[in-house]
């Protein structure tokens, strides 16, 4: 899972103090992964919230990339 080697390479820094949020099945549930994608956003601007000097965008404010995969 690509979660443990990010983990893992972070751990070779000496970062140890790391928040995940995973957001799952938005492959294999193709009819909802618009909605799985929101949730794991808002999640992960929940999460930011407790981030010391970072600006959290709502995830009303879109995605962070176009689906072509380019910056917005």
């Amino acid at each position: 899972m690509a979660v443990s080697l990010i983990r893992h390479n972070l751990d070779l820094f000496g970062i140890k103090d790391i928040t995940s949020v995973i957001v799952e099945g938005h492959n294999q549930f193709p009819d909802r992964s618009e909605a799985l994608i929101r949730e794991g956003i808002e999640r992960a601007a929940e999460a930011a919230k407790s981030f010391k000097g970072l600006k959290v965008i709502p995830a009303s404010a879109g995605p962070a990339f176009h689906s072509e995969g380019g910056e917005r």
